[in-house]
C-alpha cells in the first residue's frame, strides 16, 4: 500500500465512489487528520483511509482479486494500528469495509481482536428540500459555537471541548472552518451540533445533549438550527450512527435526513 500524497484524478475518482466521501473530502482538503492509502497510485482499485477525527479506519474499493483484500489488511495490522498510534489515539478502533470480500479478510485476520460487531446508518440532508422551521419559546437560548462560547465557564463545556479536541486538534482550526450550535441555560451547556469532517462542499454532525436534559427536544433544535447554516451555506450535512442508537436516530429522522445506507461496522482492539 502506498500513501497518497497528492490526489490525481484516479484516486479521487475512486473515492467518489463511496457514501463516505465526505470524510475523505475533509481528509484531502486537511480539515480533519488522516491518512490515504491505496494499492496503485495511477490505477488505484482498493484503500485503506485512516480518519484520525473519529478514529476509523476505512477498507474500500473492490477487486476479484482476493489477495489484494488480504493485502490491505495485513498492510493495516502490521504498518497502521501500530503501538505508536495505540499510545496516541486509543486502543479500541472502529472499522468499517464495502464488501465480503473485505469482510473475510478481516475476520481471518483481526477475528480474536474484534471486540463487537454491528450495524451503522448514515443519513444525508437534501438542501433542495429545506424549510424553514418556527420554534416554541423555551427556557433555554440557542447560540453559535464560537470564541465567546468556548472561552466561557459554562458548566459541561469540559464535554464540548473534548469533542472539539478530538475531531479538530483544537479551538483553533474548528473556529476558522467549523461551525455549530448549542443550546444554554443560565450557566449550562444543555446540547450542542458541532461541524466535522468539513470539506468546501459537505460535513458531518457531532451532536450530543447533556444526560438530565435528553428527551426534551433541545437536541432537535440545535440540529435544526445547524442545518439552516448548512442551507445557507451550501453545505450538505452527513449524519452517522449505530444503528441501535434510537436518540440519534430519531432526532436525524425530525430533522428529515434521508438515509443513504445501513453498514456493517467492527470495533476493533489492538
Amino acid at each position: 500500500m502506498i500513501l497518497v500524497e497528492e490526489y490525481n484524478k484516479s484516486i479521487k475518482e475512486l473515492l467518489n465512489l463511496s457514501e463516505k466521501r465526505f470524510v475523505f473530502s475533509s481528509i484531502m482538503e486537511g480539515h480533519t487528520q488522516g491518512q490515504i492509502y491505496v494499492n496503485d497510485l495511477e490505477k488505484p482499485e482498493v484503500y485503506v483511509i485512516m480518519d484520525g477525527g473519529n478514529f476509523v479506519l476505512y477498507f474500500g474499493g473492490n477487486t476479484d482479486d482476493a489477495d489484494k483484500y488480504e493485502a490491505c489488511v495485513k498492510y493495516a495490522k502490521s504498518d497502521i494500528l501500530t503501538s505508536e498510534l495505540r499510545n496516541t489515539y486509543d486502543d479500541h478502533i472502529l472499522i468499517a469495509f464495502t464488501s465480503e470480500g473485505y469482510k473475510e479478510a478481516l475476520v481471518e485476520n483481526l477475528n480474536n481482536s474484534i471486540v463487537h460487531k454491528g450495524m451503522k446508518s448514515l443519513y444525508r440532508y437534501d438542501l433542495k428540500n429545506f424549510k424553514q422551521n418556527e420554534y416554541d419559546l423555551n427556557d433555554y437560548v440557542v447560540k453559535s459555537i464560537d470564541d465567546t462560547i468556548l472561552n466561557s465557564k459554562l458548566e459541561n463545556l469540559d464535554q464540548l471541548l473534548d469533542e472539539i479536541k478530538c475531531m479538530w486538534g483544537n479551538e483553533k482550526p474548528f473556529l476558522e472552518y467549523g461551525f455549530g450550535y448549542c443550546a444554554v441555560r443560565d450557566s449550562k451547556l444543555l446540547a450542542w451540533c458541532a461541524a466535522e469532517f468539513v470539506s468546501s462542499e459537505s460535513c458531518g454532525i457531532g451532536i450530543e445533549t447533556i444526560e438530565d436534559e435528553q428527551g426534551k427536544g433541545i437536541g432537535t433544535h440545535v440540529a435544526l438550527k445547524f442545518v439552516e447554516r448548512c442551507y445557507r451555506d451550501k453545505i450538505t450535512p452527513h449524519w452517522d450512527s449505530w444503528l441501535k442508537n434510537y436518540p440519534s436516530v430519531k432526532i436525524a429522522q425530525k430533522v428529515e435526513f434521508d438515509k443513504i445506507e445501513d453498514y456493517e461496522a467492527f470495533v476493533v482492539k489492538f
